[in-house]
């Protein structure tokens, strides 16, 4: 027989081990799913339904755990599933279960599959990350835009960077709201106009072709003056039409170099956002948004300037 200290050590062990599996479950994963009506729904995967079940081609049928995945998008015109797991990998394929069961603040539901667009999971305590390119979606010019001159291309994501030739990139999943975004801004070519860049957070639904209209929108928009380019941060607010933007903070202008990399971070907290750019930090007040996930957006507003986008980080 073990000796009595020796025994409620192992004891205390078992127990810790017991509460970190426990821990490791799916009553600890969020499932943020869109369906093709518009609609969209936030609970946890039922207990009855742990995994996932994936027919693929080259592996057969793969079995999932949910703490496993971070997305997937059910694509109805090739019938396919796709399917981003945390670490990175895709894997292309037929979801085998015929409905999605899980529990909400109505109760349990039990949605069909070819009813649902797309699904976001997210770990409890999950903290930020880098984007990579496999975390955009590069868009084609909007047809809402106006801009009666050159549309640009088609904008590149390579590895942490996103290039802006023109069209707009957005990001493939939402991200829990509010957060806090912060990347290196670099302003490869400008008009004797200037240049502008801009990046939104708005709730998922605008479709691929269209500007969001309900939106935050932080601008980096400033002059061309003596080969210099003077940039000014401002914070707007858009509630419908987007031309009825609300300014609710502007910083200083600053001069930046083309082809120079500087900083910004955008923090959104209770009602209000810091925003710090180069050298230079203010507070904006008045922040609101009734969202809890937000899809975030990049767009050089003038197709004829060019920026990239490195290293960005949201949490």
């Amino acid at each position: 027989m073990l000796p009595r200290p020796l025994l409620l050590s192992l004891v205390v062990l078992i127990q810790l081990l017991t509460a970190t599996a426990k821990a490791d479950t799916n009553s600890q994963t969020q499932l943020t799913v869109q369906l093709t009506d518009g609609s969209r729904l936030i609970g946890t995967p039922d207990r009855t339904t742990p995994n996932l079940e994936i027919a693929t081609e080259s592996f057969g049928t793969v079995t999932l755990p949910w703490t496993r995945l971070t997305s997937l998008e059910l694509r109805k015109e090739t019938t396919q599933t796709l399917v981003r797991l945390a670490n990175g990998d895709l894997l292309r394929g037929h979801v085998k279960q015929p409905a999605l069961k899980m529990a909400t603040l109505f109760g349990r539901l039990s949605i069909p599959f070819p009813v649902i667009v797309q699904i976001q999971v997210r770990q409890a305590g999950e903290a930020g990350r880098a984007l990579t390119d496999d975390d955009w979606d590069a868009l084609p010019f909007p047809i809402t835009c106006d801009w009666p001159g050159p549309k640009g291309q088609p904008s590149i994501a390579v590895e942490s960077a996103v290039e802006l030739r023109g069209h707009p990139v957005r990001t493939k999943t939402a991200v829990p709201f509010p957060c806090e975004w912060q990347c290196e801004v670099r302003c490869l070519s400008a008009t004797p106009q200037g240049a502008t860049l801009h990046i939104y957070f708005f709730a998922p639904g605008p479709r691929r072709e269209a500007e969001p209209n309900t939106t935050l929108l932080l601008s980096l928009s400033g002059e061309l003056t003596d080969g210099a380019l003077h940039l000014r941060p401002i914070l707007y607010q858009a509630i419908g039409n987007k031309r009825q933007s609300r300014e609710l903070w502007a910083g200083r202008s600053q001069q930046v170099e083309i082809g120079k990399s500087y900083p910004l971070r955008i923090a959104f907290g209770d009602g209000q956002a810091r925003v710090t750019f180069a050298e230079a930090s203010g507070v904006a007040e008045g922040v609101t948004a009734d969202y809890r996930e937000a899809h975030i957006q990049l767009w050089n507003w003038q197709p004829t300037t060019q920026w990239v986008v490195k290293n960005p980080y949201v949490r």
